[in-house]
């Protein structure tokens, strides 16, 4: 098979095309960024010749800059699978508002023309578009490896943690992470008397420097302990993974989908504390490997919490873990992408 893979050039630093493990990468110009988007009127001319030269255009989902792409798709009669992450919630004023419509009316046309859609199971069945195009879904866990652990940095961080509990965030830190929620079970009286150090592990989410600035002056306000590791490799984020005693995952809204860093964790034996949100609650649901509270609950966060802390044996351990390597496994995922795209 030959793969092509077209984004945009987000980065000067970046090559406008290159070959990486046998995939031709094309970075598209762009005119102006909007939000977490592109508008590209350029990018017109290479749709329309990729389109012509491969048999089978593959789309990730949500954007709004493929919808010419997959008009494109159609008119060449070319077979449309859309990868349907998540849908989007953009907090803000009215522009804000304006985009999300837009982009959510985008999905759903790139949905409509698509002749296989693979989806998160759980979390597309909370979607009103699962009942319009659930003819065409196929539902797939998102593709995790387990992580390598860098030894230099986990000795490093054990040496830092000493005897103090470590709760781990990893990922963006983005406004639909609920975070605030974490700090304000931290600010109770009974957390005040534990020694807790919240660790972050990831870069900033973009347009979230105003959210991240908040989120830095609570923990200071608060006098909660923390450590912002900023953006790792793979290996140090195994290292972080291996050395905090609960990753917390706090989300808020359907702009998160599954969570794939819950699974990375719980590779590496590391229990969760999340959201019961459709498909953020998956990875524990189906591992067993933490437990899964109401969103914006603090008080029932606080409570879950202090189970697995206070219980680790029962939220990680050989069985669990075996159990986890055999659920969260590439193999289907990949054999469902191989008979899509071949049939």
């Amino acid at each position: 098979m030959d793969f092509t893979v077209i984004t945009f050039r987000f980065s000067k630093n970046l090559a406008e095309e290159e070959i990486l493990n046998n995939v031709k990468i094309i970075r598209l110009p762009f005119v102006v960024k909007i939000s977490k988007g592109f508008l590209s009127p350029q990018s017109i001319l290479t749709f329309i010749s990729e389109v012509r030269r491969n048999d089978v255009i593959v789309i990730n989902i949500p954007n709004f800059e493929a919808l010419p792409l997959v008009l494109f798709s159609k008119i060449f009669r070319k077979k449309v699978i859309s990868i349907f992450l998540c849908k989007v919630f953009l907090n803000g004023g009215f522009l804000s508002k304006l985009i999300n419509t837009v982009l959510n009316a985008s999905v759903y046309v790139q949905l409509s023309l698509s002749d296989k859609i693979v989806v998160i199971p759980d979390y597309v069945e909370s979607l009103s578009v699962y009942h319009k195009f659930k003819n065409k879904i196929s539902k797939a866990v998102p593709l995790i490896e387990e992580l390598q652990v860098d030894p230099q940095m986990l000795k490093f961080l054990k040496s830092k943690k000493a005897d103090e509990i470590w709760l781990g965030i990893a990922g963006r830190i983005s406004r639909e992470k609920g975070i605030d929620y974490l700090l304000d079970v931290l600010a109770q009286k009974d957390w005040k008397d534990k020694k807790v150090r919240v660790i972050f592990a990831g870069s900033i989410g973009v347009g979230e420097g105003i959210y991240y600035e908040d989120i830095k002056k609570q923990l200071s306000d608060r006098l909660i302990p923390s450590v912002f590791l900023g953006k790792v490799t793979d290996a140090e984020l195994g290292a972080f993974f291996k050395s905090i005693d609960v990753l917390v995952f706090p989300s808020i809204n359907e702009t998160e989908a599954f969570g794939i860093v819950q699974a990375e964790a719980m590779l590496l034996g590391t229990p969760v504390v999340s959201s019961n949100l459709p498909g953020v609650r998956l990875a524990v649901r189906m591992s067993k490997m933490g437990l899964s509270v109401n969103v914006k609950d603090s008080k029932a966060f606080s409570n879950a919490l202090k189970k697995v802390l206070e219980n680790k044996n029962k939220f990680t351990n050989e069985r669990l873990l075996k159990k986890a390597k055999k659920i969260f496994s590439q193999s289907p995922t990949v054999n469902l992408f191989e008979k899509i795209l071949t049939n």
